[in-house]
C-alpha cells in the first residue's frame, strides 16, 4: 500500500550509501533486474519513523529542522532495511548501530522523554518586553487593589 504522506527518504537519497548495484539487488522482488521495491523500502522506513512520533506530533511534520532530523532517522532505516534484506544482520549491517541509535531516540520522544526539534518562529520565541512587564505588575498586585 502506498504511503499517504511523502517519504522522508528516497532512492536518490539511498544511492550515495549503497553499492550501485545493491539498489537493485535490495529491492528485486522477481528477479527481473530492476529494483522496483526500492520506493517501498523508502516509505517503509518512514513510516516507521512517523510510527514513533504519530502520538505526540501532528503529522506531517513540515517544520525545515524536524525534516531534517526525520530524514537522517528515514535515511538509517531506510540503509539498514536494504542490508537486511541482502541477509546482513546484526553486526554485519552497517548500520545497525546507527538505526539503533535512531530508534532509542525516536522511542524516547515517543515517551515523553525528549523532544522532536522543530524551530520556533521568531516572533514566538521571546514575548515584546512591554508584554513581560505588564504580566510582572499584574502579578505583584493583591487583591485589594493597592499596588505594592
Amino acid at each position: 500500500m502506498a504511503r499517504a504522506l511523502p517519504a522522508y527518504v528516497t532512492e536518490d537519497d539511498l544511492r550515495p550509501s549503497l553499492p550501485a548495484q545493491w539498489i537493485v539487488e535490495a529491492a528485486d522482488d522477481d528477479g527481473d533486474g530492476t529494483g522496483e521495491t526500492m520506493g517501498d523500502i523508502c516509505d517503509a522506513a518512514s513510516d516507521t519513523v512517523d510510527s514513533f512520533l504519530q502520538g505526540r506530533y501532528g503529522l506531517p511534520i513540515t517544520d525545515a529542522t524536524g525534516l531534517a532530523k526525520l530524514k537522517e532517522a528515514a535515511l538509517a532505516r531506510a540503509l539498514w532495511l536494504c542490508y537486511q534484506r541482502r541477509g546482513r544482520h546484526g553486526d554485519a549491517n552497517p548500520y545497525e548501530g546507527e538505526w539503533s541509535r535512531w530508534a532509542k531516540k525516536l522511542e524516547a520522544i515517543e515517551q515523553g522523554k525528549a523532544e522532536l526539534i522543530i524551530s520556533a518562529p521568531a516572533a514566538a520565541a521571546r514575548p515584546p518586553a512591554r508584554i513581560s512587564a505588564v504580566t510582572k505588575t499584574m502579578r505583584t498586585v493583591p487583591s485589594s487593589g493597592t499596588a505594592v
